[in-house]
Formats: C-alpha cells, sequence, structure tokens
C-alpha cells in the first residue's frame, strides 16, 4: 500500500493523456464506481456524495431548460457537470483510502504525496525543455489540443503529459508552491534540498503561463512578510536561497544568447517591458481579453436563463457560464466553490489552522483567475487538487471527532 497509493493519487491527479487513452479519466471513472458499488453494499450514502448528487441535480435543473429551448445545440456544461459527480467521489476515495491507512495523521501524507505528484509534472515540464528530441518525440502522442499551439511549437510555452499547458498547468506549480511552504513549516520535509525546490516550480511555472509565475512571485514576498517566517529557519533559508537563486538564475538568463530564452523571456515579463518601455501596465495577451473577450450579447431572458453557447469564444470563466446557462447557472456555479469557502472557514480545527488557510489561498486563487479562464472540471488535475485537501480537512475533522464524514 505504501507504494500503491502514491501511484494511485498520481494517476487520478495527473494520470498521462493520451490519443489512444485516458489513463486520467479511467482511473477517476474505476474510483467513483468502486466507491458508488461500495456505499451500495454498505447501504449508506456519505454527506460529500449526497452533496454531489444534489449540487448536480440543482444544476441540471437550471440546465436542462435551456438546452431544450435550443434544442441540444450543445450540452458541453452538462457534461462538465456529470464530470463533477466523478471528481467528487473519486477524489472522497482517495481521502478515505488515506485516513484507513494512515489513520489520525493521514492527511498530513496525502499533501506530502500530492506535492510529490506536482514534483513529478513539474520536472516533466523541465526535461521537455532541456531535451528537444524528448519533447518532439512525445508531443505527438498527446491528446491535448494545447500541443499545437503556436507558443507550444515555437519553444515558447512548454507543456506536461495529462493537464496540457497554460494558466491551468502554471496554477498546478503555485499549488506545489505553497504546499513546500506549509510542508516545511510542518517538519515533514526534513532534507535542506526542499527549501530551495519552490525554485523548480517557479521554473515551471515561468515555462508554461505568466498566471502560476507572478502568483508565486507574489505568495513569495508574502511569506517574507508573515510572522512565522522569522521562527523558522528553513522556512526563512528556503526564502532567501529562493530570492538569491531567481535573481541569479534570471540575470543569467538575460544575459544569455540561447535562442529559446531569448524567445520566453520576452514573453514571460512582457508586461514589465511594456512598463518600462511605453508606460503601459499590460501585455499583448491581457489586451486581448479585454478586448475580444469581454463581450455581452444577451437580452434580458438570455442573461437569466442563458443561450446554451457554452463554447462561446472567450475564455472568462464566468462569462463562458453565462453564455450557457444565464445567471442561474453563474449562480450554482459560485455557490458551488462559496460553499467549499464556507465550510473550510466554519471549521474550528485550530491544528488545522494553516492546512485551512492553505485552502482559503487556492479558493480565492480560483474565483480571481475565472475572471481570465474557466477553472472548474476543465482543469483536470488543479481541480481535484482542491477537491482532494478540501475532503483532507473535513475528514480529519470528522475524524478527531471519533467518526467518519
Amino acid at each position: 500500500m505504501k507504494l500503491f497509493l502514491p501511484f494511485l493519487l498520481y494517476m487520478v491527479l495527473f494520470g498521462p493523456n493520451f490519443i489512444f487513452i485516458d489513463l486520467f479519466a479511467i482511473f477517476n471513472i474505476l474510483m467513483a464506481t468502486l466507491y458508488i458499488g461500495y456505499v451500495l453494499i454498505r447501504g449508506q450514502i456519505e454527506k460529500p456524495i449526497l452533496f454531489a448528487i444534489v449540487f448536480t441535480a440543482i444544476a441540471l435543473l437550471f440546465y436542462i431548460p435551456t438546452m431544450i429551448v435550443y434544442n441540444f445545440s450543445e450540452y458541453d456544461l452538462a457534461v462538465e457537470y456529470l464530470k463533477l459527480i466523478v471528481y467528487i467521489i473519486s477524489s472522497f476515495f482517495v481521502v478515505k483510502l488515506y485516513s484507513r491507512y494512515y489513520k489520525e495523521k493521514f492527511y498530513l501524507k496525502l499533501l506530502l504525496h500530492i506535492y510529490y505528484s506536482v514534483l513529478i509534472v513539474s520536472f516533466t515540464v523541465i526535461l521537455f525543455f532541456v531535451f528537444p528530441e524528448l519533447r518532439n518525440f512525445v508531443y505527438p502522442l498527446l491528446a491535448s489540443k494545447m500541443s499545437s499551439m503556436w507558443e507550444v511549437i515555437r519553444g515558447i510555452r512548454y507543456i506536461d503529459i495529462s493537464v496540457g499547458a497554460g494558466t491551468t498547468l502554471s496554477l498546478v506549480f503555485f499549488v506545489g508552491f505553497v504546499l513546500n511552504v506549509f510542508l516545511l513549516r510542518e517538519k515533514i520535509l526534513q532534507n535542506y534540498i526542499f527549501t530551495i525546490m519552490p525554485l523548480v516550480f517557479l521554473v515551471s511555472a515561468f515555462l508554461t503561463a505568466r498566471s502560476g509565475m507572478f502568483l508565486i512571485i507574489g505568495y513569495t514576498l508574502l511569506v517574507l512578510l508573515s510572522s512565522f517566517t522569522i521562527k523558522l529557519s528553513r522556512l526563512s533559508a528556503f526564502t532567501y536561497v529562493n530570492i538569491f537563486i531567481v535573481i541569479g538564475l534570471f540575470f543569467y538568463l538575460f544575459q544569455s544568447n540561447n535562442s529559446t530564452f531569448a524567445s520566453v523571456i520576452p514573453w514571460a515579463f512582457e508586461i514589465f517591458i511594456n512598463l518600462i518601455e511605453s508606460g503601459t501596465f499590460s501585455t499583448a495577451s491581457t489586451n486581448n481579453l479585454f478586448n475580444d473577450h469581454y463581450f455581452f450579447e444577451f437580452n434580458y431572458l438570455e442573461l437569466i436563463f442563458g443561450k446554451n453557447y457554452f463554447n462561446a469564444p472567450t475564455d472568462v470563466g464566468y462569462l463562458k457560464i453565462l453564455y450557457a446557462n444565464g445567471i442561474f447557472g453563474l449562480f450554482v456555479f459560485i455557490i458551488f466553490y462559496l460553499y467549499m469557502f464556507g465550510t473550510v472557514l466554519k471549521n474550528k480545527n485550530f491544528e488545522l489552522k494553516h492546512l485551512k488557510i492553505m485552502m482559503l489561498i487556492f479558493l480565492s486563487t480560483i474565483l480571481l483567475i475565472n475572471i481570465k479562464e474557466l477553472i472548474f472540471t476543465n482543469s483536470r488535475g488543479l481541480f481535484l487538487m482542491v477537491l482532494i485537501i478540501y475532503f483532507s480537512i473535513m475528514e480529519y475533522s470528522e475524524v478527531k471527532k471519533g467518526k467518519e464524514i
């Protein structure tokens, strides 16, 4: 079990998505099916499963009339809701397995294994960067449409073998970065090598998307300013070593004549280059986002019920939901995240104080990023990580009370 559970967790989070097989989907469906079978045999439905069914039923109740009115021209949002049930059950099952095997402190072992999984993804991206031959061999085997993006083809952005590329993947590395800080604080990571491992996540985010990179830099400043940093030598060491290495790394990269670096750096730091050269705090993507992705073409009824247009030509998460199912659908979408936010806030387990803060940071980040890009069941491993951490908090609190969820 000591090797099986980390392997199972990795496949549930980041199972490779090849053109001939999607191991991520297979493992999540398998886990959900096994747990449903267990629930049927046991004859007792548990709260998270009940929540998944009730939430999805309400979401579909709002969405089905819109699909009927538009003759089922699209059903993509319905598929996302069905995936939600699978992901909730699958992630809950993973938490239960860890709880049964590792007992009371299971959540620390689970977070450590999530951290190792993200580290594998991070090294995968870096390997693709360092070895173009490997990249050129693997990319054609991947099902991700992002492997054909012009930025990926030109070597400006890189992808992994499961999530793909872009904001979602860079947020995965942000989660890994924050987990690194948490596990250092909890003294789960004992070796000093882990005080500089966050640099791996920063470089990976640098190679994938700017959102995660800037979040990591901002969180580093937050760690520096936080009071507990002073009390923890490893965390202090990590912060200062990380900053000095980053300064040295980017100084080298700016001086490098390497054509790949010459392509990546102007793209990654475009916002600062534009600020210096033209005084505008913007990038080509932000200009494109506000000019081409923020558009409202609704009458009053469409604004309320939607246009069954989930594939509207916009990346903005809230707008995609609005076009698909109107204000009703948007309300349900936001409530899903706010429900988790509220239950974490109401949790009174002081022992989980820093884990709860970490979870609230992740949820706040997702709500913020949806202004730019949809972060929901389409986000694969990122979404599953958030669900697993959330259920870990709930499960541990119930275990401490002497019962299960």
